[in-house]
């Protein structure tokens, strides 16, 4: 290996970070999942799934599943606009408020509905829960 390639390899490995700020990022970030399956669960009158035989499973009720994605990242504004857009019909036409729908056209088109659930309501509850 040349000189020159050998200097660019020792500037990048400065930029590596090292095997346990890694470890210590992904615990950070299960335990922040953790938490709010755990907030998401009481909102929905759920219970947070433990149970490893169903890996893909995070959240559930009685007749429901869920998914519950966390992310630190602002809500996308095509989300803000559109929430925004639908409390103003609910407040014009006097019907409940129920999400959004996004529809993806290209290929097999598919739907998914967006609606945003109160997890303010359930901190109290979700430390107790922590406390247990």
């Amino acid at each position: 290996m040349g000189y020159y390639k050998q200097q660019q390899i020792i500037e990048e490995s400065e930029f590596v970070p090292e095997k346990k700020d890694v470890h210590k990022r992904n615990a950070n970030n299960r335990n922040r999942g953790k938490v709010y399956e755990r907030k998401v669960a009481a909102a929905i009158g759920g219970v947070r799934n433990l149970d490893k035989r169903y890996q893909h499973l995070d959240v559930y009720n009685d007749t429901t599943c869920y998914e519950v994605k966390s992310t630190q990242a602002a809500v996308p504004q095509w989300i803000d606009s559109a929430m925004q857009q639908c409390e103003n019909a609910s407040a014009e036409s006097g019907y409940e408020m129920g999400g959004i729908i996004k529809v993806w056209t290209q290929g097999k088109a598919r739907a998914f509905l967006i609606k945003e659930i109160d997890l303010t309501v359930t901190d109290e509850e979700t430390n107790e829960e922590n406390n247990d």
